[in-house]
């Protein structure tokens, strides 16, 4: 034990049995405490400048033989990362593309099922109303459908099929749009050659009484002088009438 560190401990132990000193010896304990305190503080500032210099040094040592970071790992990850989200918006968009054209054709299909289910509805109200004809028949249906079938159109307004020509709803007399019976009636009046002849029942309605325009009575095929006479006869009594004529 050093003299310093034995005075201390003897004053240490003179203070444990609560040794009175005299100022004299009060001075010269405190100046014993400064003496090695100040030699202690010494020696740690001196071990702290020492540690400090020492890692000042090495941090150094360490910069000057650090070698270059190598990014290739990083720049592989970050490569990575930018590939599964091209891929996943790849996705998306193709999910977005293929709901679009689901939908799509689903449109497609609906406008188709709904043009066709409505052409099925308006040739049947065709074949309907020109075979319902109160006064007369057509001879052929089906040319009779073909020749009218883009004039006529489904009204939503009025909840009817009409006539249209150039665009226009035609109107009956009654300026209301004309119903299908009634534009029959005058599709067959300008076009005698597609309607069959009737023969109306009562006096004078025998074979021999048949007229047919300024020809007078056909009795036989010999009185139908021309081409036209004989459409006309077929169009006002129709084939089975004419097939039924005595040929003279």
């Amino acid at each position: 034990m050093t003299p310093e560190e034995q005075a201390v401990a003897d004053a240490a132990a003179l203070a444990a049995k609560k040794v009175e000193f005299t100022p004299e010896q009060q001075e010269h304990i405190n100046r014993l405490f400064n003496q090695r305190f100040a030699k202690v503080a010494e020696k740690n500032d001196a071990t702290l400048a020492d540690l400090t210099t020492r890692l000042a040094a090495a941090e150094e040592a360490a910069k000057a033989v650090k070698k270059p970071v190598d990014k290739s790992v990083d720049n592989a990850d970050a490569d990575e990362a930018k590939k599964q989200m091209k891929a996943l918006l790849d996705a998306e968009k193709l999910r977005a593309a293929n709901a679009e054209s689901i939908a799509r054709a689903k449109d497609i299909e609906i406008t188709k099922y709904l043009t066709e289910n409505k052409k099925i509805l308006k040739d049947q109200a065709i074949r309907d109303a020109a075979a319902s004809m109160p006064t007369f028949e057509f001879h052929d249906l089906k040319l009779v459908q073909k020749l009218v079938e883009d004039d006529i159109e489904y009204d939503e307004d009025n909840s009817q099929w009409v006539v249209k020509q150039n665009g226009v709803v035609k109107n009956n007399s009654s300026l209301t749009p004309m119903t299908l019976s009634e534009y029959f009636a005058e599709f067959a009046g300008a076009r005698p050659f597609l309607v069959k002849g009737q023969v109306k029942g009562g006096a004078g309605s025998g074979e021999g009484n048949r007229q047919v325009g300024g020809i007078g009575v056909v009795r036989s095929r010999a009185d139908l002088k021309s081409i036209k006479d004989k459409v006309a006869y077929v169009a006002k009594f129709g084939e089975a009438a004419f097939a039924a004529l005595p040929i003279r």
